[in-house]
């Protein structure tokens, strides 16, 4: 069966299915297993392409003034500690057993520790930094920014933010400069 091909509720059910019919022995819990994942897999590719669909990006009628070249603009979040239900709310266990997670915010030595910095840049590209990387990943055409869902990829949670924030569509007719041009945000990230 092709998971590509098929509805989520579909293919859980199909994984559901499946899985009675390896818990018969130890050997074949372990042959089946990295089928199953890979199933998973798709299913949660599937799964989180359909958020974008529950999110409204609107673009403003009137076009923001950019902020001046080489201005930083911070943004910083708390922690999140999970006090019950951890990860049940994530595929596929949500999906058959439904999940709920309660969690506090907290500072860490008295900080938000998550966070990011964006600079405005003269060029339509994108600039990179992450945290701990010796070189920039720079960004100029939207082949390499859809390399995202290789988690191998240099810079692939950042692009795949880039594209969740909508900063870079691939249904766009525009090429990629056009695209920074028309978000009217050309940055430099930073976490």
């Amino acid at each position: 069966m092709k998971f590509q091909n098929i509805s989520l509720e579909e293919g859980v059910l199909s994984l559901a299915r499946q899985r009675e019919k390896w818990m018969s022995s130890p050997e074949r819990i372990v042959r089946a297993a990295r089928h199953y994942e890979r199933a998973v897999h798709i299913l949660i590719r599937k799964t989180v392409k359909s958020v974008s669909s529950k999110i409204a990006v609107h673009r403003p009628l009137q076009v923001p003034q950019r902020p001046p070249i080489n201005t930083l603009i911070q943004v910083e979040c708390p922690a999140r500690i999970d006090l019950s239900g951890g990860w049940s709310d994530t595929p596929p266990i949500c999906y058959e057993m439904g999940g709920s997670v309660v969690n506090i915010a907290i500072l860490v030595d008295g900080k938000r520790p998550i966070g990011a910095t964006g600079r405005r840049i003269a060029d339509l590209q994108l600039v990179l930094i992450s945290e701990g990387q010796s070189e920039p990943l720079v960004l100029t055409n939207l082949d390499q920014v859809f390399n995202y869902t290789n988690p191998t990829a240099p810079g692939a949670l950042l692009k795949a933010a880039l594209v969740c924030a909508g900063v870079v569509r691939a249904d766009s007719p525009l090429n990629f400069q056009d695209q920074l041009q028309e978000v009217c945000l050309v940055i430099v990230f930073i976490t």
